[in-house]
């Protein structure tokens, strides 16, 4: 049974003809331009499927399907740009000679546009789709899945049966009438008779089947698949999501601030670094009751940095909790100026893996302890006098050796001169396993500050008065870190089953979310649903506003 394929078809050329372009007179362009509206056909068609990069991909499809459609071999009788074109002077004729691609492209070209604006004009009539945003996207990927053409024969058809049979399949009775029965549609059929006459065994290639097979991009599978990574994070009664939003306002506010501090300092290398950073998370993917997304995996990321932190819980805790005395350890060395920042950090590093080889190297002639553990490097900023603390956390099994590599730490510091004293050292016993363990596995920097560093008072959860955010210290911290790892163990090897192993899915039920800097939150591309309802706390609002420096010193 044959189909209605419908598109424009220019009758072919006899011998001696030719196509002529008569350029319009500026006048008549700007005329028409003043009477274009203030949106075009492209503007809905953006709208229909959810973005312009999308409608770019599918034009890029369309496009490629119009140049795999161009018959074989045009050059040889154009008369514009084949081996007998004479040369003419256009200017001097008042107009321009059109190829035979021209021509070709110019009638495929004219399908897609002809049927682009009456399927906008239709769906702008049905005010029930013009408000559901859902219903559209369904609409417009049906509408670019139903173009098709045959190779090399010239030819973009535009499938009118098969999508006026989905319209009937969604219960749009309707618009498939309208459809069935426009008479703009039903005109490209009698352009030409050698489309209508195309049956579906004839049509060699049905658009969007073909690029994929050939190893294009199929916009179509692109947007009815889509590919999730990871474990996901529930969606339903879940406070993650709240506090994941509420770490992505802090972490977008601190890395605007950095990225001015890197362009005053100069350090250029790092805004792309930052701006990264405040592009995480900015697109989430939800299925099945879970969304999904990419991470920018920085250390000055707060939502990173999260899921890092519960990575190494989820690793450590058991081992951790194993340990017959666990012991937490503080080791600290002289403050320092930020100039000396990182040949301090690159020192410290030096000098406890000469500990922790000396101490293994005793250990295995029997005359001292195998040192096991975890560290993490820190670094602290004094805004009072300017002087930045780098040190140490480390959980070890017992306070022996606690003791033990606090007195080889000090013993290394103070060869040549006086470096580590007893003030700063700390040990103290692990109370609870999981919050001795957040305490070690930080974020390598205090994103919020005392100024006072003095103020000793208790703060409650939420409590921010009085807090700034340090934006040059904070960048000279993470330039003292780079390249180095902050948390590390040694002596000692986790099960190599231990931690999550991310998944890779491919979906199709899926719906996306994109992050609205003003509203503070992910936003439904279909629905404009908010995901997480998440409202600021008024002192964190007044905190991100007022209270960060970016002061250079």
């Amino acid at each position: 049974m044959s189909k209605r394929f419908i598109g424009v078809q220019f009758e072919p050329l006899k011998k001696g003809q030719q196509d002529i372009a008569i350029p319009l007179p500026m006048e008549t362009i700007e005329y028409l331009n003043s009477l274009k509206p203030k949106k075009t056909e492209d503007d809905f068609l953006a709208e229909f499927l959810g973005s312009e990069e999308n409608l770019k991909k599918a034009k890029e499809v369309i496009n490629e399907a119009i140049e795999k459609a161009m018959p074989r071999g045009l050059e040889k009788n154009c008369p514009k740009c084949g081996p007998n074109a004479e040369k003419i002077d256009e200017e001097a004729l008042g107009y321009k000679i059109v190829g035979v691609c021209d021509r070709y492209r110019t009638q495929m070209g004219l399908t897609f546009q002809i049927a682009s604006v009456e399927f906008v004009r239709i769906m702008l009539n049905n005010k029930f789709v013009h408000r559901d945003k859902k219903t559209q996207f369904e609409l417009a990927k049906k509408f670019f899945s139903s173009f098709c053409y045959k190779e090399g024969g010239g030819v973009l058809a535009f499938d009118l049966d098969s999508f006026c049979r989905f319209f009937l399949s969604k219960g749009f009775l309707s618009i498939s009438q309208i459809f069935s029965n426009s008479e703009v549609l039903k005109n490209l059929t009698i352009i030409n008779n050698t489309i209508e006459k195309l049956d579906e065994e004839k049509i060699q290639n049905k658009l969007f089947n073909t690029l994929a097979q050939s190893g294009t991009q199929d916009f179509l599978h692109s947007l009815y698949n889509t590919t999730i990574t990871g474990v996901g994070t529930a969606m339903v009664d879940n406070p993650a999501l709240l506090k994941r939003a509420n770490k992505k306002v802090v972490t977008n506010a601190l890395v605007l601030a950095l990225i001015d501090v890197a362009t005053a300092n100069g350090d250029f290398g790092w805004i792309q670094r930052y701006w990264n950073t405040y592009h995480c998370q900015n697109e989430l993917t939800s299925h099945d009751g879970k969304a999904y997304g990419n991470y920018c995996k920085n250390r000055w990321c707060t939502t990173c940095c999260g899921i890092r932190k519960a990575d190494f819980i989820n690793r450590y805790f058991s081992t951790i909790n194993d340990w017959p005395e666990p012991h937490l350890l503080t080791l600290t060395t002289k403050t320092v100026k930020a100039k000396e920042l990182r040949s301090r950090i690159s020192l410290m590093i030096k000098n406890f893996s000469r500990i922790k080889d000396r101490c293994n190297k005793r250990h295995q002639r029997d005359s001292g302890m195998k040192l096991i553990g975890i560290k993490s490097l820190e670094c602290n900023y004094n805004a009072t006098k300017g002087w930045y603390n780098p040190h140490y956390h480390l959980i070890v099994p017992s306070r022996p050796m606690a003791l033990y590599i606090k007195q080889e730490w000090k013993k290394e510091w103070n060869k040549n001169e006086f470096m580590v004293g007893e003030k700063g050292q700390d040990i103290r016993p692990v109370g609870k396993t999981e919050k001795d363990l957040i305490e070690v596995i930080k974020y390598g920097a205090k994103i919020l500050t005392d100024p006072d560093p003095n103020n000793k008072r208790k703060r409650k959860k939420g409590d921010l008065k009085g807090l700034k955010i340090y934006a040059n210290a904070l960048h000279n911290i993470y330039k003292a870190f780079d390249k180095r790892k902050l948390f590390v163990s040694f002596g000692f090897n986790l099960d190599e089953a231990s931690g999550v192993v991310p998944t890779i899915m491919e979906v199709q039920e899926f719906e996306n979310w994109k992050y609205n800097a003003k509203e503070m939150d992910w936003i439904n591309s279909m629905t404009g649903k908010r995901l997480t309802e998440y409202q600021i706390d008024y002192q964190l609002e007044n905190l991100l506003k007022e209270y960060i420096d970016i002061e250079l010193f």
